[in-house]
């Protein structure tokens, strides 16, 4: 890849500089972010918002503030749009791949039903002096949702602040378990087929983009990191 000739101003030039460090390099943690999410299974996808978390189109990773930098490197460099374009479009087909999985699991009446089992199970060791044994009266309906959540997302363990922390600590290796049969739906490999083509767009990308930064950094003689100097204002460090 090369710089549109029109774009190159110098060693060592601001411009370039600002494409590294406020665009290309936070693009590359996130994709790189993504591929060990998704190597884990992970795939942060909420229910409530019916989307992922962590992973998102390649626009939402760039700091508002440096948006318009985002836009001077696409001027400069269009072959990267369709790249981006494309994993978007692979971001968005496994979130609806995940939501029509979440649809067919939370509509299971043997779904539902287990989880009022372990519901009931669960209230009935309820410690109101035990804040590590909180109630899950304050979600409601909801909790089949939640769990339907923790299974797409291969949750293992979660954190002792979620509500649900505990009844998935004392039931989660139950419902993981009873979880297993819905594997074998098309439903479900259809989902794990899109994760795969989003974690293979991921790590693409981030190849491109580390070949481009380091053909950038040869050209223009800049280091592939920002160099920070304490005390040194901030707008100063692309001189």
């Amino acid at each position: 890849m090369a710089i549109h000739q029109d774009a190159k101003t110098g060693r060592h030039s601001r411009r370039v500089a600002a494409w590294i460090y406020t665009i290309i390099n936070p693009i590359i943690d996130a994709l790189r972010s993504e591929a060990e999410l998704l190597g884990k299974g992970d795939l942060t996808w909420r229910c409530y918002s019916k989307r992922f978390e962590h992973i998102r189109p390649i626009r939402e990773y760039i700091d508002p503030h440096y948006r318009p930098n985002f836009e001077d490197f696409l001027a400069d460099n269009s072959e990267f749009a369709a790249k981006f374009e494309n994993h978007d479009s692979t971001v968005s087909a496994a979130e609806e791949q995940a939501r029509r999985f979440y649809e067919i699991i939370v509509a299971s009446p043997i779904f539902i039903e287990q989880v009022k089992r372990n519901a009931q199970e669960y209230k009935s060791k309820v410690d109101p002096s035990n804040p590590y044994m909180p109630s899950l009266e304050p979600m409601g309906d909801d909790l089949p949702k939640y769990v339907a959540e923790n299974l797409i997302n291969s949750v293992g363990t979660l954190p002792q602040h979620y509500t649900i922390h505990r009844f998935w600590e004392l039931f989660g290796q139950e419902l993981r378990s009873e979880f297993e049969p819905y594997k074998g739906r098309q439903s479900f490999r259809a989902l794990e087929e899109a994760v795969g083509k989003l974690r293979t767009a991921s790590i693409a990308l981030q190849a491109d983009l580390e070949r481009y930064r380091l053909h950038l950094c040869r050209e223009f003689d800049l280091p592939a990191a920002q160099p920070v100097t304490p005390g040194r204002p901030a707008d100063d460090l692309f001189s």
